[in-house]
């Protein structure tokens, strides 16, 4: 019998000893053998007991190990002496782990502020309280946009930041030798919230900083379908369209705090058929733009319909547009300008950055990478432009240091009523600079693993140099980040190259038996590029994961 798992029945209360000894010797393995890990953005599993999935114990034992680790890296009285944030998003059981998480510091001295009025709030809010007021870390309990059953934390620095790998470490020193509590102080006494004077502080930086327009009461002719995937974002999201006066509609079947996300069963604005909704809706009203969001606000999705069709753009897509409106309007000689991509991205944009003579600067994925350089490049004479990756994120100002959905909220409605009023739209411009630089079939798919899946060995086959082409397609270059090099750490990542421009890259997720295939192919022909992609996602598709 494990040992954990008698620690556990031995503790635990009657009903939930009975959920214990009722699992199958399969369920206790899943339970108690498997341990959580982090990933790009923090710690993601299914809710369940044991050590293996998210539960009360897991959570305060995290959210322990995290204070120690600030206390071990900051110093436990400027820890105290300062203030950390507890936010989350509306999964089951947020509100109790938050509860639960308060108590935990409240134990160790630590004052800890809940969102105002206890309730939902995002990720960008988080990171741009940490990083501009007198808080000296955060907590969020978000899975992002995972499927409703899965549950998690993602942990901020004292910038702002999402923590690097010095802090992980210790979290995991202090996990590894903390016991579990068993007892846990669950009270809402004493509870702190947050005044809303933060609010009115970020709404109008947001304002104030985004964009070259002025943005209040600007937008009357401009309408608007937004959809938080039943998430956190509405507050502020409404905040801003108000004051922008944008004539907004919301997704009424997604508008609730639902932790059962009932009607967005993918809550990810990556996916294009997390758009029906929202189509529909926007059909109904008349509307030809839709701004989608994540459940915990940090990724984005836009829509816009254009001759009866409806064209939903990948993240690549809109950061590159994002990225031509931002060099059209922004005056180049303030500063030394750079951005900051993930090495998963399209690399379109690189384009338009080479004719301007701005920096590009790669990183591993996860926005705590990308900021890891940022924070490193930026100073007086040097400044950031846009910092963005593939899967829907981005950052325009530095004053959030994670992806910003509002940002770039701002940002989509300036750049479509910025074009309408000179008689195009984002649809002709992605169309012109295609038709300039050459074009670009910018795609990711997601296969499921089976549980006896070798995932190396698949890897293998196509970092054998033996190997040199898919199909008719010449492999150009092959990167295998299993092995060491000097630019970054061991990834279990592959790409394969067969020009400058395109490239696959076969990257496994780190939370979820998951293998992700970024296609970027790029060719002067349109017809040529389709037909490469096809070709090859029909290739990776007839494989048996």
């Amino acid at each position: 019998m494990n040992k954990e798992y008698s620690e556990w029945l031995e503790n635990l209360n009657i009903k939930e000893k009975l959920i214990l000894k009722n699992l199958s010797e399969k369920k206790i393995n899943e339970a108690f053998n498997h341990k959580l890990n982090f990933g790009t953005a923090g710690i993601r599993a299914k809710r369940g007991l044991g050590p293996s999935f998210i539960n009360k114990y897991v959570v305060a034992k995290y959210v322990k190990s995290y204070l120690l680790a600030l206390f071990a890296i900051y110093g436990e009285k400027n820890v105290k002496e300062s203030k950390i944030l507890i936010f989350k998003d509306n999964r089951k059981d947020n509100l109790y782990f938050s509860t639960i998480a308060f108590n935990v510091a409240k134990k160790l001295g630590v004052k800890a502020y809940l969102p105002y009025n206890n309730q939902l709030e995002t990720t960008p809010f988080l990171s741009f309280l940490i990083a501009n007021y007198n808080f000296i870390g955060g907590i969020n309990f978000t899975a992002s946009h995972n499927p409703p059953e899965y549950s998690g934390l993602k942990f901020y620095d004292s910038i702002g930041k999402q923590i690097d790998q010095d802090i992980i470490d210790k979290i995991n020193y202090f996990f590894k030798k903390e016991k579990y509590d068993f007892n846990l102080e669950d009270s809402e006494n004493d509870l702190l919230f947050l005044d809303h004077k933060y609010y009115e502080f970020y709404i109008k930086k947001l304002l104030d900083e985004i964009g070259f327009e002025k943005h209040l009461n600007n937008y009357k002719n401009l309408k608007l379908t937004f959809t938080n995937h039943h998430g956190a974002s509405l507050n502020i999201a409404e905040m801003v369209l108000k004051k922008m006066g944008v004539d907004y509609y919301l997704v009424k079947e997604q508008e609730s705090f639902d932790p059962n996300f009932t009607n967005s069963k993918v809550p990810n604005p990556q996916a294009e058929k997390s758009f029906k909704l929202a189509i529909k809706e926007s059909e109904k009203n008349n509307i030809d733009l839709i701004f989608a969001v994540d459940p915990d606000g940090d990724r984005f999705g836009v829509a816009l319909k254009k001759a009866k069709k409806w064209k939903i753009f990948s993240g690549n897509e809109i950061s590159v547009l994002s990225i031509n409106y931002l060099l059209e309007r922004e005056n180049l000689k303030k500063y030394n300008y750079f951005v900051v991509r993930s090495i998963v991205t399209s690399n379109f944009a690189d384009f338009l950055l080479q004719e301007k003579n701005v920096k590009v600067y790669k990183s591993l994925t996860g926005f705590k990478e990308l900021f890891k350089i940022v924070k490193e490049k930026e100073n007086n004479q040097n400044k950031c432009l846009y910092v963005w990756e593939e899967s829907n994120g981005a950052t325009i100002n530095m004053m959030t240091k994670d992806k910003d959905s509002f940002q770039n909220l701002i940002l989509i409605l300036e750049m479509v009523k910025y074009y309408q009023e000179k008689g195009t739209d984002l649809i002709e411009i992605l169309d012109s600079l295609q038709k300039k630089h050459g074009y670009f079939v910018m795609k990711q798919t997601t296969h499921k693993l089976k549980d006896n899946f070798d995932l190396n060995r698949f890897l293998d086959i196509f970092t054998n140099k033996k190997n040199h082409k898919i199909l008719n397609m010449k492999i150009t270059k092959i990167i295998d980040m299993r092995i060491e090099n000097e630019k970054y750490p061991k990834q279990n990542i592959v790409f394969l190259y067969f020009n400058d421009y395109s490239f696959i890259c076969l990257r496994p997720s780190g939370t979820e038996p998951i293998l992700r295939i970024y296609f970027n192919i790029y060719q002067k022909d349109p017809k040529k590029a389709k037909k490469e992609y096809k070709a090859l996602h029909k290739y990776f598709s007839d494989f048996k994961f």
